[in-house]
């Protein structure tokens, strides 16, 4: 998963590549952030996934059914996860068709 959450503005604690796709780094939004144990749990799932052509498969339709909650305080920065998200949907449609 990713790191302890840092101090406000600076980089969470990166993972390894999610099927394909580089580490995340999430800043800390200074409001209206994303829930950080949402995405944590989201990375999780994906992390847990092989890279390979079904496991690709299972994280796009993990990354295009995603929703996160907002956070109180100390969210990740939503535009660093909509990135994130997207390079996994991105990564899985470079390597075929997109699901039936």
């Amino acid at each position: 998963g990713v790191a302890e959450a840092p101090v406000p503005s600076e980089p969470s604690g990166g993972v390894g590549s999610v099927v394909g796709v580089p580490g995340p780094v999430f800043h800390l939004a200074r409001r209206d952030g994303y829930e950080p144990s949402d995405v944590d749990a989201f990375i999780d799932r994906l992390e847990a996934l092989p890279d390979t052509p079904e496991g690709r498969r299972a994280a796009w339709e993990l990354a295009e059914g995603i929703h996160f909650h907002l956070a109180r305080r100390d969210g990740y920065e939503p535009s660093d996860v909509d990135r994130f998200v997207d390079a996994v949907i991105k990564s899985w449609r470079q390597d075929g068709p997109g699901p039936a």
